[in-house]
């Protein structure tokens, strides 16, 4: 089961089922979705992204995923940002939204300033509402005419829209000296903290479970024009049972060739453990990065999607005004 929001999967039982997070295929194009501590993790001054994903649009109304983020590294040591992510989906109007400030503080290991690690913390709100007038329920059926919208469904709710406080904590661990020929970067975040509940249902003691990230990889120099960066990413949420739990293992090869000192080809692949091959291609050019990515679907959905999955694409904005060659690495394409 990927992390895609399972959208009142069990609500006219008598105990809804937890709801899980939204995901990305392009996971270091969004960094302060997969680790608070990556804020302001940058070689330059500050930080623009944009992100968009549809899924799943061949075997239900598409679940719509955007986000926009903000980070900046406006004195040594510490970093502050801010992120928004919307996802819209399914024939009921469900929709999440989640609003996060960040900060997060940078220990040097060395006196080489060569080797980090960035622990950060994000809070804010979440929020997840519906439009009861959109959902159709069995009750409403007749066996002749089909389904009856006036038909009364006796399902009950004691609200349609829940907002509640969300914190999330992170640390990052990166080497970014120029000079080396690998630079290994790895992290550990968790996520919801706080476990928001799901009020939705009356009789629902659901919560928002905590959502595990495990990441790493590093950054091979193999040339002076060209370089290769694999990694792994491991996304664990919810209880080891039950219909809450999701997880994700997904292996990724990005390589980025060199056109111009001031432009790049990158191109690459990710392989989600039972679910989706990912082709990926994108394009730096001075203070941007623009990536596309498509899941190919390989799970036992295929013959539903016909191999379809989602398209994802991904823009960023770095200012450079203030940095000066050589620049550091990142842990990020």
């Amino acid at each position: 089961m990927t992390l895609i929001t399972v959208a009142f999967c069990g609500l006219t039982s008598h105990k809804a089922a937890a709801q899980v997070d939204p995901h990305f295929s392009q996971y270091y194009a969004y960094p302060m979705w997969l680790n608070p501590g990556l804020t302001g993790v940058m070689n330059g001054d500050f930080r623009i992204t944009a992100n968009f994903k549809r899924q799943w649009a061949s075997i239900a109304d598409p679940y719509q995923t955007e986000a926009l983020s903000f980070d900046t590294y406006p004195i040594n040591h510490f970093s502050f940002g801010v992120t928004v992510l919307n996802q819209s989906a399914g024939d009921g109007g469900w929709n999440y939204l989640n609003a996060l400030g960040a900060a997060s503080y940078h220990l040097i290991l060395d006196r080489g300033k060569m080797n980090v690690l960035s622990i950060g913390v994000e809070a804010g709100v979440i929020n997840r509402h519906f439009d009861r007038s959109k959902l159709k329920f069995g009750e409403q059926w007749n066996p002749i005419t089909g389904y009856d919208p006036t038909a009364p469904s006796f399902e009950k709710f004691d609200q349609t829209s829940a907002t509640n406080l969300d914190v999330n904590i992170g640390i990052v661990y990166y080497n970014r000296n120029a000079y080396n020929a690998v630079n290994p970067f790895v992290g550990v975040s968790l996520y919801h903290l706080t476990t928001p509940e799901d009020p939705f249902y009356s009789t629902s003691d659901g919560e928002l479970p905590m959502r595990l990230n495990i990441h790493g990889g590093a950054k091979i120099q193999l040339s002076s024009k060209f370089n290769l960066t694999p990694q792994l990413i491991y996304l664990h949420q919810g209880e080891d049972y039950g219909a809450g739990r999701a997880h994700e293992f997904v292996g990724s090869l990005y390589g980025q060739y060199m056109l111009t000192n001031q432009s790049d080809l990158l191109f690459g692949v990710n392989y989600r453990a039972k679910d989706a091959i990912i082709p990926f291609v994108g394009f730096h050019l001075g203070d941007f990065t623009l990536g596309l990515s498509y899941d190919v679907n390989t799970s036992d959905l295929d013959v539903a999607s016909s191999n379809q999955g989602g398209i994802e694409i991904s823009l960023s904005y770095i200012r450079h005004k203030r940095i000066v060659d050589p620049r550091f690495i990142c842990p990020r394409l």
